[in-house]
């Protein structure tokens, strides 16, 4: 919510959202970016969940680097993911995302072993604050484009704009 809203939320629930649709800038053109949050629990039906899987670019597999639990649990997470689209042959994109950086005092997941997770998946790893708003737009440019090269195989080539004597923009 901080990079869409600006808003920090102390308590945010990720199963009350439905999806949010936002506007990206990237290379001179606008991108329209959907975003599933949603949250895996234990004993929960898993089979809407399912579905969200079956239509993803890109998979951010957040933990906080102040719960271990969490960690260990994006890690369950992510086998309950490839089992669902290996029966379809889906192969999304991955980034792995520690939240909370802010609370480097109450760290129990220590960054070279969400580094070598990440390795592991060949991906990118982050570390953000909701609540300080650190490396928040990074993540979020990240995403836009391993989603869009993840979908259509490369990033667009920027878009050169001109001015014609009237100063109105040609594209």
């Amino acid at each position: 919510m901080r990079y869409l809203q600006n808003v920090y939320y102390e308590i945010y629930d990720p199963e009350i959202d439905e999806g949010t649709y936002f506007y990206y800038q990237a290379a001179g053109r606008s991108f329209k970016v959907e975003i599933l949050a949603d949250a895996f629990e234990d004993g929960e039906d898993r089979k809407p969940k399912s579905a969200y899987l079956l239509h993803t670019n890109l998979i951010v597999l957040v933990y906080s680097i102040a719960s271990l639990e969490s960690f260990e649990y994006i890690k369950k997470t992510l086998e309950y993911i490839k089992f669902v689209l290996k029966s379809v042959s889906l192969q999304p994109s991955y980034l792995l995302c520690a939240t909370q950086c802010d609370k480097e005092e109450e760290r129990k997941v220590s960054q070279n072993e969400a580094f070598l997770f990440a390795e592991s998946l060949e991906t990118r790893f982050f570390e953000v604050s909701s609540k300080t708003n650190i490396n928040i737009k990074d993540l979020f440019e990240e995403i836009v484009v391993r989603a869009y090269v993840q979908k259509y195989g490369s990033f667009p080539p920027k878009i050169e704009k001109k001015v014609n004597k009237k100063g109105c923009l040609i594209s």
